[in-house]
């Protein structure tokens, strides 16, 4: 994957994620960046296991 584009911007009011998951068993991945633009991966971790609480209900 190559990246085309890349912003930095400051939003003025929370910003949402949303997520549309068509079929039983699917998973949405969340990678969560640090301040240095490495992955953190106890943060990946943590945000994989509440999406899939979230899309199982």
């Amino acid at each position: 994957m190559t990246l085309l584009h890349r912003v930095q911007t400051t939003f003025t009011q929370p910003l949402y994620p949303a997520f549309e998951v068509w079929r039983v068993g699917s998973s949405v991945n969340c990678v969560i960046w640090d301040e240095a633009g490495s992955e953190g991966r106890s943060a990946l971790i943590k945000e994989r296991e509440t999406l899939q609480m979230t899309t199982i209900k």
